[in-house]
């Protein structure tokens, strides 16, 4: 079985839903989680929050969280509001981040809570190019919940 990577970013005021959204992750799947990578600020990662939650995931999952720190500053021209924070165009930098042999990475955003088992996601048919999934919430288990998004690209 192929392991999953795994990608969040967030600023520190998702700190507690991320530690949520992790701990559910991996109470179902910490076999099939290979690395966690965290796209976030440095008020985050400096904050005793983040240390705390860094130590809870090691302690009870045996997990290394890689960070990746992020100079919100270079976002400062795009759109922030109510509806999406600065921390949500992190992950446009991941691709450039994660060490080159890794081929797939899941971004999971920070306030969401795995109920089950992903191993479904091993089944999908990803290759060399460009994909992007999308799971429909009320399918959560299963294969046909899960939307390819962009076509192949040759």
């Amino acid at each position: 079985m192929n392991k999953l990577n795994i990608s969040y970013g967030l600023d520190q005021n998702y700190l507690i839903p991320f530690c949520a959204s992790l701990s559910s992750l991996l109470k179902h799947n910490n076999e099939l989680i290979e690395e966690i990578f965290l796209l976030h600020n440095e008020r985050s990662s400096l904050s005793s929050e983040f240390k705390t939650i860094k130590e809870f995931i090691y302690t009870q999952y045996g997990k290394y969280i890689t960070e990746f720190v992020i100079n919100p500053d270079d976002f400062n021209d795009l759109k922030v509001d109510q509806h999406i924070a600065q921390s949500a165009y992190f992950r446009i930098l991941l691709w450039d981040l994660w060490p080159k042999q890794i081929e797939h990475v899941l971004h999971i955003d920070p306030d969401t809570i795995i109920r089950g088992k992903l191993d479904h996601l091993n089944t999908l048919p990803l290759n060399s190019s460009i994909y992007a999934y999308a799971v429909h919430h009320n399918f959560i288990n299963s294969p046909a919940g899960v939307r390819r998004l962009v076509p192949d690209l040759k």
